[in-house]
C-alpha cells in the first residue's frame, strides 16, 4: 500500500472520535432548534398583541427586536468588511 492509499483510510479509532464528534453537534442542534422554538412561540404571542394593537409594551419589544437585528446585522457586516 502507498503512503497516499493509506492515508485514504481512517483507523477505527478516528471513525468513533468522528461519529462522537457528530453526536455532539446533533445534541447541541437539538438544544438550539429547542431554544428557537421557543422564540418564536415568544414573538408570536407579541406579534398577537401587536396585531390586536392592546399593548404598547408589546410594540416596543418587536420594535426593538427588529432594530436590534438589523444592528447586529449591519455589525457583523462591517465587521466582515473590515477583516478582508
Amino acid at each position: 500500500m502507498t503512503a497516499d492509499a493509506a492515508q485514504a483510510y481512517m483507523t477505527r479509532d478516528e471513525g468513533m472520535e468522528i461519529r462522537r464528534e457528530q453526536q455532539i453537534t446533533n445534541e447541541r442542534l437539538a438544544i438550539v432548534e429547542h431554544e428557537q422554538q421557543g422564540q418564536k412561540t415568544t414573538l408570536a404571542e407579541i406579534l398577537t398583541e401587536v396585531r390586536k394593537g392592546q399593548s404598547v409594551r408589546a410594540m416596543f419589544i418587536a420594535g426593538g427586536s427588529g432594530l436590534g437585528g438589523g444592528v447586529a446585522a449591519g455589525v457583523a457586516y462591517f465587521l466582515h468588511w473590515i477583516t478582508q
